[in-house]
């Protein structure tokens, strides 16, 4: 939880290729970064993970449970191409 979060100037981050779960918070508030790391191998996003960063299109997120409001507050939330 909260592991990077509020961090302003974080643009990218490598977590490696085994990471199976972005947990809650972990991000929030990165409004530097516009992409999710290590997708592949992930199989679950945390609530508000991605709260208020940048990301414009997280990608294909078949397979991955996705936690609530995980994208709250970026660009993403807002688009008409969000499910």
């Amino acid at each position: 939880m909260y592991s990077f979060a509020d961090d302003c100037q974080l643009e990218k981050v490598n977590l490696g290729d085994n990471l199976q779960t972005i947990g809650k918070n972990a991000f929030e508030g990165c409004g530097m970064l516009t992409y999710i790391p290590s997708k592949d191998s992930v199989k679950e996003i945390g609530d508000h993970a991605f709260k208020g960063c940048e990301i414009e299109d997280p990608g294909d997120l078949t397979g991955i449970t996705v936690g609530e409001d995980a994208f709250v507050d970026c660009p993403w939330s807002e688009s008409p191409n969000n499910p």
